[in-house]
């Protein structure tokens, strides 16, 4: 799951008295961990505290809870971690962050979460993490047997089959290959 957080670190870092900002994240895994170290390394930056609000663990119901808390224009979180779902439904209650984040930092973010993050021209999440996959292959193989890297999950799948079934064939009856829900390739 990709988040994204109203990360107010560069927006409460421009206020000049000391505040308490009121945070809420995710109490899943390592989200949490993230999220109080951040905190922590936050607070002593600037000066200012943080006070982290318990949110429920299910997404829809964190979801939901965002949803009630800022329709009654409640003041109890002024920071909240959305998953990247999320900012369409929440937008017209986030303020734009456009002003508050430096665009060299922005620029330091995949563009399509920027972009997904913009609603009707704001900003209003900024990337806190960013759960993302990543696919390692073996170069020795594509180059041993004459394959691109493969660009699409087709592609992917064909790649993988064919190697497996070369390398289980000369030998290598070890040899696995792509693996996802269900048999192997």
């Amino acid at each position: 799951m990709a988040a994204a957080v109203l990360f107010a670190a560069s927006f409460a870092s421009h206020v000049m008295a000391e505040v308490t900002v009121n945070l809420s994240c995710s109490s899943l895994g390592i989200e949490i961990e993230l999220c109080h170290t951040g905190a922590d390394q936050w607070a002593k930056q600037t000066g200012n505290r943080v006070r982290l609000v318990s949110a429920p663990p299910d997404g829809n119901e964190r979801l939901a809870f965002y949803q009630t808390l800022l329709a009654a224009g409640s003041s109890d979180i002024d920071i909240l971690q959305v998953d990247v779902v999320w900012p369409g439904i929440l937008a017209r209650h986030l303020i734009d962050l456009t002003p508050y984040i430096p665009k060299e930092e922005l620029a330091d973010h995949f563009d399509a979460l920027i972009a997904n993050n913009t609603v009707s021209g704001k900003l209003i999440a900024a990337p806190f993490f960013v759960d993302a996959g990543l696919l390692y292959y073996r170069k020795d193989l594509l180059d041993k047997y004459a394959k691109p890297v493969p660009k699409t999950w087709a592609e992917l799948t064909e790649t993988a089959k064919a190697i497996t079934e070369a390398e289980r064939n000369s030998g290598n009856k070890d040899m696995q290959g792509l693996r996802l829900a269900g048999p192997r390739l």
